[in-house]
């Protein structure tokens, strides 16, 4: 008996060990919860980081696309009006009327309708019937501002961006049977003359006309096109934005062919 009580004295754990051993805990649980917590918001950055990537990269693309289409309409011009292409590089052709500058064209079927002082904001589509682009003028003649409560947004609903069903998936204006994006996309085209001097200007001669059925100067070839392309979308109730720019000509500017 007097064994036992002697083995078990010597395991005894005193009232002052134990609060010791409570208080070592506590302190390793509040350590280990401040590791967890920045452990945590760390993975949260990069997680947000990896979506606003993600997000700017689509955006980036969208726009690249948006250029390129007003680049292919002008190529498509070049070739399609081939025996007047010089004059009609700049052509509005709809999907609802296809042939607009067929003929002797009034000056409102080209792009801008021909007024340089007026640019235009335009979406474009690409019709998979034609297998060509088209540029339609905008509701929104305005930046998107997610941030304008005066704007609202039936206003910008047909800049909004949806996606295609099947593969290849493919970016487009239509929201039928697609699926809503948090995309919109503006194309801000704005006619230009850089060849037409500043003197002239100040002296105050009229600048020459724009292409069309009234071009004496062969104006359209000696203007570009400026184009801009904006990407908006909202991420985390911020608003975010893309802007690519690009100047088309006459093709490469050439006098004559």
């Amino acid at each position: 008996m007097k064994l036992i009580k002697i083995f078990f004295s010597r395991f005894k754990i005193s009232s002052r060990q134990r609060g010791d051993t409570i208080l070592e805990v506590v302190i390793a649980t509040a350590i280990l919860s401040t590791i967890m917590i920045a452990t945590f918001s760390i993975l949260q950055r990069a997680i947000d980081t990896n979506v606003n990537v993600k997000n700017r990269v689509t955006a980036l693309n969208i726009a690249r696309e948006g250029v390129e289409a007003v680049r292919n309409i002008r190529d498509t011009n070049w070739l399609k009006y081939s025996g007047d292409r010089r004059k009609k590089w700049l052509c509005l052709d709809l999907e609802s009327d296809k042939n607009a500058c067929d003929g002797n064209p009034t000056v409102t079927k080209f792009i801008n309708g021909n007024d340089e002082g007026d640019p235009t904001y335009y979406t474009v589509d690409f019709n998979t019937t034609d297998f060509r682009f088209y540029l339609k003028e905008a509701a929104l003649q305005e930046d998107i501002d997610f941030l304008d409560g005066a704007q609202s947004a039936a206003s910008r609903a047909d800049t909004r961006l949806y996606l295609t069903p099947g593969t290849p998936e493919r970016y487009t204006h239509q929201s039928t049977g697609n699926t809503i994006t948090p995309f919109y996309r503006q194309v801000y085209l704005d006619i230009e003359n850089p060849y037409y001097l500043a003197e002239e200007i100040l002296s105050g001669d009229t600048p020459p006309a724009f292409c069309g059925s009234n071009d004496p100067d062969d104006s359209c070839q000696k203007s570009r096109l400026r184009v801009v392309v904006r990407v908006f979308w909202e991420e985390d109730s911020r608003p975010r934005s893309i802007t690519l720019e690009a100047n088309l000509y006459d093709f490469f500017e050439r006098d004559e062919y």
